[in-house]
């Protein structure tokens, strides 16, 4: 049988079961809940700093895989159970569409990546501030040891990933969603993305204010591809690999011209805030094509463009295939979803 199809949620309506506030008061929640979060985890790096001696070691990734889902996760959960008293969890998870969207999630993180760092190096080589014909590849399995670099993984793709793609597209877009339109949730939910790694720039990193600039850029832009990848896909296990994934290759490895000097901060604004927007934009057009021609027609029971390829990837997006339960098993998902909006469970696939 033919899922519940609707414009905005394509199946896969938001958690919640309550009565929503009127807008603005429900969008002053959601921001109150993320403040807080933020001054938390701004309170929380600010303290831990001369403790873990630095980004990237043994302590720092222990209190990371303890903190990060206990600050930003807890928060939300106190919010959700204690304020609004909804039952359940304030995030969907649900095995519609689960093997492309991780597919999609798994190469757009290898082409993103890989696309952030030659783009930005070839400006600089037009520019001038680095040297053509000497790019090279940097490897972090050079610098650490075998250890560090398996819990720095573990960090990555089950903690980092997860708990922010949980956070901002799971709770703050879906919930915003509901009383705004979804291009509006999807700017609200990167802008907060964006601000979100503010502690970590100031308490860590110790950004200049041009420097800040230009990561803000690259973190809102990057909050509108997870979001766009989230909005059409209507799975967060996407945005999950996505992110998970892409955080770990930008840990890991770099590729690079040689730069006989440090970018000046003029440079390095405009540098960095083209890579940003063209990589970000680029991405944000391949997900609307996949959504355009593979997911939306799948949602909507139409005949998909593509042939043998879609045909072949649209059986293992069927919930009943094997590959599909396998993998859904493995991800603790149950694939008999609740409609929020009618309160009826949905009917089994026929």
């Amino acid at each position: 049988m033919q899922e519940p199809y609707d414009d905005k949620w394509y199946g896969v309506p938001p958690a919640g079961e309550k009565p929503i506030p009127p807008r603005g008061r429900y969008i002053a929640e959601i921001l109150a809940v993320i403040f807080i979060e933020f001054v938390l985890w701004g309170l929380y790096r600010y303290f831990t700093a001369p403790i873990y001696g630095g980004f990237g070691t043994w302590k720092f990734y222990v209190g990371h895989i303890i903190a990060a889902p206990t600050i930003a996760l807890g928060t939300i959960m106190v919010y959700w159970r204690f304020y609004r008293k909804e039952r359940g969890l304030p995030f969907r998870f649900t095995t519609k569409r689960l093997f492309s969207s991780i597919l999609v999630g798994l190469f757009a993180a290898i082409l993103w990546r890989f696309l952030e760092m030659v783009v930005y190096d070839s400006m600089a080589v037009a520019a001038g501030v680095a040297i053509s014909d000497t790019r090279t590849f940097y490897s972090l399995l050079d610098q650490t040891t075998v250890g560090l670099f398996l819990l720095m993984t573990f960090v990555q793709f089950f903690v980092v990933g997860p708990v922010e793609e949980l956070q901002f597209r799971s709770f703050v877009y879906d919930q915003s969603a509901r009383v705004l339109k979804n291009w509006q949730a999807l700017a609200l939910s990167s802008i907060l993305f964006g601000l979100s790694h503010i502690p970590i720039a100031l308490t860590v990193y110790k950004m200049p204010p041009w420097q800040l600039f230009v990561a803000e850029i690259g973190w809102i832009t990057a909050g509108a591809v997870f979001g766009a990848l989230y909005m059409w896909s209507r799975n967060i296990f996407a945005c999950m690999v996505m992110h998970a994934v892409g955080n770990w290759q930008l840990a890991v490895y770099n590729i690079s011209s040689y730069y006989p000097a440090r970018v000046n901060p003029g440079t390095d604004v405009v540098i960095g805030t083209l890579t940003a927007i063209v990589v970000n934009s680029v991405m944000i057009i391949i997900f609307y094509a996949i959504f355009r021609f593979y997911w939306r027609p799948l949602m909507r029971g139409e005949p998909e463009v593509g042939g043998r390829i879609t045909a072949f990837i649209k059986k293992l997006d069927d919930e009943r295939a094997p590959l599909q339960r396998r993998i859904a098993a493995s991800l603790s998902v149950d694939g008999r979803e609740r409609h929020k909006e009618t309160g009826q469970d949905l009917p089994e696939p026929a």
